[in-house]
């Protein structure tokens, strides 16, 4: 990959490693506090991303709501076009521009789809199918195209909020400069775990950062770590 943003992945998970319960609910493990956090990150980000999962799951706006602070543009992996026509950050998407990235098969099958995204004001960039081997989203996109395409855009700074296969995908293959994570104080149990498998079979293949300062904000413990 000749170029790609400088990369933020930021996620808020309890004491035992979930983002949401085993039904998916999400809102909120983190508190007021570090939610005012994650929209600071999106205020300095040019763009934030999202896969299609957790835009099906929690209809989510992705803005930033600081008083005088500006949104980022809204990414969202689509491989297969499956968001529904009434999320959230398609109908809003000529308040806040909204880009889908999906594949040249899903855009050639979907005329219709396509045609209600692009009456709402969304972008609809394409990719070709990953090839054999290569590191993809959890609906088969191409990492390395994806940030290459998003480069090309202009983005230079990236925030990556999920949901869990897109979060261990980037981490798994290091695509990634920051890693922002709070940690609130409950335990969920058997729920949906922030990072999936990424293939460790020996502690000495474990992915190591190098943090800083951890520091608590309201109840939630915050680390920001950086790739060694």
């Amino acid at each position: 990959m000749s170029q790609r943003p400088e990369i933020t992945i930021t996620f808020a998970q309890s004491l035992d490693g979930c983002i949401a319960t085993s039904t998916g609910d999400s809102r909120w493990i983190s508190s007021d506090e570090t939610l005012r956090l994650a929209h600071e990150l999106r205020a300095e980000a040019d763009a934030v991303l999202v896969g299609a999962g957790t835009v099906r799951a929690d209809n989510p706006r992705l803005t930033c709501r600081i008083s005088g602070r500006s949104s980022p543009l809204r990414v969202v992996l689509d491989g297969r076009l499956s968001l529904p026509a009434d999320s959230i950050v398609i109908t809003t998407a000529l308040e806040t521009p909204t880009y889908v990235i999906t594949s040249e098969r899903a855009v050639s099958t979907q005329e219709k789809k396509v045609a209600q995204l692009t009456a709402n004001g969304v972008r609809i960039l394409t990719l070709p199918g990953a090839s054999e081997g290569s590191s993809t989203s959890p609906d088969s996109l191409s990492l390395a195209a994806v940030l290459e395409l998003l480069a090309a855009e202009g983005i230079q700074r990236l925030l990556i909020e999920g949901g869990s296969g897109i979060i261990t995908s980037f981490l798994q293959d290091g695509l990634f400069d920051r890693l922002v994570l709070v940690t609130a104080p409950l335990i969920i149990g058997s729920g949906i775990a922030a990072v999936g498998d990424m293939g460790v079979r020996k502690l000495s293949s474990a992915l190591r950062l190098r943090p800083t300062t951890p520091r608590l904000l309201g109840p939630d413990l915050v680390w920001e770590l950086y790739r060694e």
